[in-house]
């Protein structure tokens, strides 16, 4: 990834045309409020097995909906640009 970004809205417009596609979108937020549920689960039991189940989660429905959209990208490093393409809808 060699373009660089000015600042964290600049990036998020590309965020955004890269994951135009629908189910992309729609797979990334499954994933994202799983991971959500995870994290609650690991405070809850305080079991290191549900932030594995974290990190599967979030991955692994980012790296789907990048990869069945075509999308350019390739999900690494992108809690918190997910995080705020799941707060925003």
């Amino acid at each position: 990834m060699a373009e660089r970004f000015a600042s964290f809205r600049e990036f998020y417009r590309f965020y955004l045309t890269e994951h135009a596609n629908r189910t992309c979108r729609r797979l990334h937020f499954v994933g994202n409020t799983l991971v959500i549920a995870c994290l609650a689960a690991l405070a809850l039991t305080r079991n290191p097995w549900w932030l594995l189940a974290a990190l599967l989660c979030g991955y692994g429905f980012a790296w789907v909906g990048c990869i069945s959209s075509s999308s350019t990208t390739v999900p690494r490093r992108s809690a918190t640009r997910s995080g705020a393409s799941w707060a925003t809808g």
